[in-house]
């Protein structure tokens, strides 16, 4: 599983530092106990179209992902003027 990192610790158990801001990829297991003690999130693994679901509070449904549209903003800066 992959893991954000929250905040800089040191894993005893694996002899690990972690730092903040970084990507890991640890077993299920330490996701867990990160996750339950607040050091990191958990990066869910997609795939562009394919479902996914989705937990409402009243009903469960699926949704496909799908691809991002490239974004066209720029800059002022990087723009001539003419």
């Amino acid at each position: 599983m992959k893991i954000k990192i929250g905040r800089d610790f040191y894993d005893k158990r694996n002899d690990i530092v972690y730092t903040g801001g970084e990507i890991a990829d640890v077993n299920e297991e330490t996701a867990l106990w990160m996750v339950r003690n607040s050091l990191g999130y958990i990066i869910p693994t997609v795939q562009v179209n394919r479902p996914v679901k989705i937990n409402s509070i009243k009903t469960e449904r699926t949704k496909a992902i799908e691809e991002s549209v490239k974004d066209k903003m720029m800059r002022k800066t990087n723009v001539k003027n003419k």
